[in-house]
């Protein structure tokens, strides 16, 4: 018998044993006190005493805890254990921790059962082996009450998760909780006025009806598994113009106010516009932490306006409509798919997006700024400090009073290649490089009020084509100390 190691040590070694059905297995010995067999990993892994499989014996939870429990646990490979004759076996590891006497005394013995169960079940000697807490052929498992975390709502309208667990709580050490967006908070009124409805107030508990909080309809938390994100935005957005412009009279057909103006009529005048919106997105990707796997997105806008002057021929060539229109229309003004295809340790992406879509070529707008369909590669370089875009547009005509697009093709295709570099020469200044070229074929167009705005009326109205080049340089930002406004340089 192997002599017993100082009272303040405990030694372990691990042996394979052969289990019937079960594979090669790593079986852990205690070699104080005569305490059972502790369960062990796989073969070949490196062991664990935070996430160990069911225990098959109070003892052998007991004999876990001690070596979790134990200062500075650390593996050995027996040879000096073995010269010092605490284990003969040979062992392919050894386990040393610093305990002490109590905390490796062996756990209390169970209770008698009472007197009519002991009869039932015979002498105490023939008990089953699950009521001897040394149960070292370990024939039978013993119940782990697993501790679990109190469950509390996450703060925001979260909707029903659809992760699906595939891990199963195995230990009193872990908990899995595999749905990473729907963690629980605990409740904190912060000011001690009970969220009161009417209050900016944080950690206020959400609602379906309320979009000021977390919620799963504008991508707060998934939809689908753990990065799916579906987002619904409503928006309803008026314009409202009171306006006077120089308004030419109409003389030789009528006019409201007849001998009053010679040339310009009266140049009081009222315009509104009145957009609602509704934005569906659905995209796959980590949020914040990277750019999106794809997106889809669909934004259908409805628009009614109304016109009113105090002259004719200004809303239609026909005196006979008046001096005042009202319309209304309908169409869907994006409508894209967008994949990311390519992207680097360093955060950077490119992603192509083909669709109607909203696109800016420069700082401000001035050259090209719409909504239109196009083809778009895009993306960023060195760590985000480059952008690029490469993109060629197909345009749609545009509505004459909403100013949305139809479905009907212009016949016009704009090519735009521009390039960003940030803390160009200085730090926080950024300069732009772009390249525009515009193709508007000849066509002959007249608006939905009966004008004619395709050639231009001026001169002779002949339709003809138009070829155009933009290059240009432009910055922004500021240097040092000194703020620099928009530079554009173009030829």
């Amino acid at each position: 018998m192997p002599r017993h190691p100082p009272p303040d040590r405990a030694v372990f070694f691990l042996r394979p044993e052969l289990r019937g059905g079960r594979g090669l297995r790593i079986a852990c010995l205690l070699a104080v006190g005569g305490l059972p067999l502790l369960p062990a990993p796989a073969a070949g892994s490196e062991p664990s005493l935070l996430r160990p499989p069911r225990f098959r014996s109070e003892a052998a939870r007991f004999a876990h805890n001690v070596v979790a429990d134990a200062s500075q646990p650390r593996w050995s490979d027996g040879s000096a254990e073995r010269q010092a004759g605490w284990i003969e076996e040979p062992a392919e590891f050894v386990l040393v921790a610093d305990a002490t006497v109590e905390e490796i005394a062996p756990p209390p013995p169970s209770p008698e059962p009472a007197h009519e169960e002991a009869l039932a079940r015979g002498p105490p000697l023939l008990r089953a082996p699950v009521d001897n807490p040394f149960d070292l052929a370990a024939e039978e498992e013993a119940e782990d009450p697993l501790w679990r975390y109190p469950s509390r709502p996450p703060a925001g309208f979260t909707g029903r998760s659809s992760v699906i667990p595939e891990e199963a709580q195995e230990s009193s050490h872990f908990v899995p909780i595999e749905d990473r967006w729907r963690l629980g908070l605990p409740a904190w009124d912060r000011y001690g006025q009970g969220h009161p409805r009417l209050f900016d107030y944080p950690y206020a508990p959400g609602n379906w009806l309320n979009p000021y909080t977390q919620h799963l309809l504008k991508e707060d938390f998934p939809i689908m598994g753990q990065h799916t994100f579906f987002d619904m935005r409503v928006a309803s957005r008026s314009i409202v113009n009171w306006r006077q412009v120089p308004t030419p009279n109409t003389p030789f057909e009528s006019t409201p106010t007849p001998g009053q103006y010679d040339f310009y009529g009266n140049p009081n005048g009222f315009l509104y516009l009145q957009y609602y919106s509704l934005a569906f997105e659905l995209n796959h990707g980590d949020k914040a932490f990277k750019p999106n796997d794809w997106r889809l997105r669909v934004v259908p806008v409805f628009n009614h306006n109304y016109l009113q002057v105090n002259e004719l021929g200004v809303v239609s060539p026909d005196v006979q409509l008046g001096d005042t229109r009202y319309r209304g229309f309908s169409t869907i003004e994006e409508w894209f798919v967008e994949s990311k295809i390519a992207d680097t340790p360093d955060y950077d992406f490119t992603s192509v997006r083909v669709g109607s879509q909203p696109f800016t070529t420069d700082f401000r707008g001035f050259i090209f700024s719409d909504v239109n369909r196009a083809i778009r590669l895009f993306g960023t370089r060195l760590a985000n400090r480059d952008q690029f875009n490469v993109a060629i547009f197909d345009q749609r005509e545009k509505d004459t009073n909403s100013f949305l697009n139809t479905f009907d093709s212009r016949g016009q295709e704009i090519l735009v290649l521009n390039y960003y570099r940030q803390d160009f020469l200085f730090p926080g200044h950024t300069a732009q490089t772009s390249f525009i070229w515009d193709h508007d074929q000849k066509s002959l167009q007249y608006d939905k009020n009966g004008f004619l705005v395709r050639p231009d009326p001026v001169g002779i109205a002949t339709p003809h084509e138009v070829n155009a080049l933009y290059a240009g340089i432009t910055t922004d930002g500021h240097i040092n100390d000194h703020q620099r406004p928009v530079l554009r340089l173009r030829a």
